[in-house]
């Protein structure tokens, strides 16, 4: 089963190029090959650019495989450069819903697409059964809802108005 992970980095990306002679041409190949969405946080924001060596979170859809290999191949690039990097395995909350999307601001509906295509290979009921068992059946969403009664899981973007995106 692939996996939604969150790769957390405060590796300057100045060091990070300074050693990309490490990688082969097999993980840079591996790396282009990764359904990812990377993004940087300068603090208040997220931002496609990484203007102020910020910190790095990537969202990376993968198997368990790839994400040790992932491993490796930061360990390999940064051994003896400042920083440090932690991957957060966030598929249940993926499953379940409550994945924050809200907080990557401008990238929300980028992050929200990636997820829901996810999502709709892998979500089951039993996964909405223990939503309720955890959160209650008032955290159900409509589109969870319709899952539910339908097996077929709707594009999330069916059920925003124009003022919730606001």
């Amino acid at each position: 089963m692939r996996r939604v992970y969150e790769y957390f980095s405060t590796y300057k990306t100045e060091d990070s190029v300074e050693k990309h002679d490490r990688l082969t041409e097999i993980d840079l190949e591996f790396i282009d090959s990764l359904e990812l969405i990377d993004l940087h946080y300068d603090g208040e924001k997220y931002t496609w650019k990484d203007e102020k060596d910020n910190t790095e979170l990537t969202i990376i859809v993968c198997t368990e495989d790839e994400i040790n290999k992932i491993k490796e191949i930061d360990f390999r690039l940064h051994y003896d450069v400042e920083g440090y990097s932690k991957v957060t395995d966030v598929t249940n909350d993926v499953l379940m819903g409550v994945y924050d999307c809200d907080r990557y601001g401008f990238a929300r509906e980028i992050v929200m697409a990636m997820l829901y295509d996810w999502r709709r290979t892998y979500l089951e009921d039993d996964d909405l059964l223990d939503k309720i068992n955890k959160y209650g059946a008032d955290s159900l969403t409509q589109q969870e809802k319709d899952f539910l009664e339908t097996g077929v899981l709707n594009n999330p973007f069916h059920y925003e108005s124009v003022d919730d995106v606001e």
